[in-house]
């Protein structure tokens, strides 16, 4: 499955569950997070998708 189309930001009440769905599950990689905050978000980016990455933060 090749990548065209990004959700720019999405949230998520537990983000560790849907960080391993996006990483493990679909091929992602992490390019930044900032886990031990108040509210902890990652970067994350696959194949071509490099210059839109997507944001996975806690609501």
């Amino acid at each position: 499955m090749k990548l065209i189309k990004v959700i720019p930001k999405i949230c998520y009440a537990d983000v560790s569950i849907r960080l391993n769905l996006f990483v493990n599950g679909l091929g992602f990689r992490v390019a930044y997070s900032e886990p031990d905050t108040k509210f902890p978000f990652y970067i994350i980016e696959r194949d071509e998708v490099k210059d839109r990455n997507m944001h996975l933060v806690t609501s």
